[in-house]
């Protein structure tokens, strides 16, 4: 605001994780700090940006979520926190419609990232095991996440607004195929 007089671009894209652990044995430091970060965060971003982008009756702001908000994954925090920035995405696009302001969500699947690669390297996660059930069977990197921001903030994109788009090589379509000997591939 102090350099531009404007602001036409907010990307909520922080966001924290924890171990996948019962609810019961899920330390409860994980609760306080993973709301907080994935939630509060951008509540307090889009709200502060809606007051200036309202004002000046335009704007794009893209939160970034998580499939884990779209289907049940072993994240009892990190899930519930990443369903709530899908529902708010779509709140404040109805309410922001009527200035001009487009409210869009990323719903990343598995993306090669520095902790992502780290979790691997620890034998945190099997890179096999995931890969088996993406559909497409590879991961995104980071710039294709960054590609699908940038179309949703360009002027291609004008009338989408309250969208959620997952981005995740077809995690989400799978609903339990490989359960269907007839879906495999010989």
């Amino acid at each position: 605001m102090q350099t531009f007089g404007r602001l036409d671009i907010l990307v909520n894209d922080a966001g924290i994780s924890h171990p996948t652990e019962p609810i019961i044995d899920l330390d409860l430091s994980y609760l306080e700090e993973v709301v907080r970060t994935d939630f509060i965060g951008v509540y307090l971003c889009c709200r502060r940006a809606g007051m200036e982008m309202t004002r000046q009756k335009s704007g794009c702001v893209i939160n970034i979520s998580s499939i884990a908000g779209l289907i049940s994954l072993p994240f009892v925090v990190q899930g519930p926190m990443k369903a709530a920035v899908i529902s708010l995405t779509k709140i404040l696009a109805r309410e922001w419609a009527q200035y001009g302001v487009r409210v869009n969500c990323i719903a990343p699947g598995y993306v090669l990232t520095p902790p992502l690669k780290q979790f691997f390297d620890a034998g945190l996660r099997d890179p096999s095991l995931i890969l088996e059930q993406i559909p497409m069977h590879a991961f995104l990197e980071p710039e294709d996440i960054a590609r699908l921001a940038f179309f949703l903030v360009s002027d291609d994109a004008r009338y989408i607004t309250g969208n959620i788009v997952a981005a995740d090589a077809g995690w989400t379509s799978d609903g339990g195929w490989a359960a269907y000997s007839t879906n495999r591939k010989s």
